[in-house]
């Protein structure tokens, strides 16, 4: 599953201007933005990165839901 993230992540960013949100949104996989202080955003750009994902379908409904469970812990 984390293999599939990054090679995702690596395609969407070297094909996506920052203008977009899902480009925007990747943001939330930055080390330097994990802090406690922004977690709630952080969460917020999961959720919408994994429901365009989904909405692609890319990604299916239950692996969202774990996605979104693991990175909430």
């Amino acid at each position: 599953m984390q293999r599939f993230l990054v090679a995702s992540v690596k395609k969407i960013m070297e094909k996506s201007p920052l203008k977009f949100a899902l480009a925007r949104n990747l943001s939330f996989l930055d080390p330097r933005e994990m802090g406690a202080t922004v977690k709630e955003e952080n969460l917020k750009r999961c959720k919408a990165v994994m429901r365009q994902l989904n909405e692609a379908d890319r990604v299916s409904d239950n692996d969202v839901d774990e996605i979104i469970q693991q990175y909430s812990q």
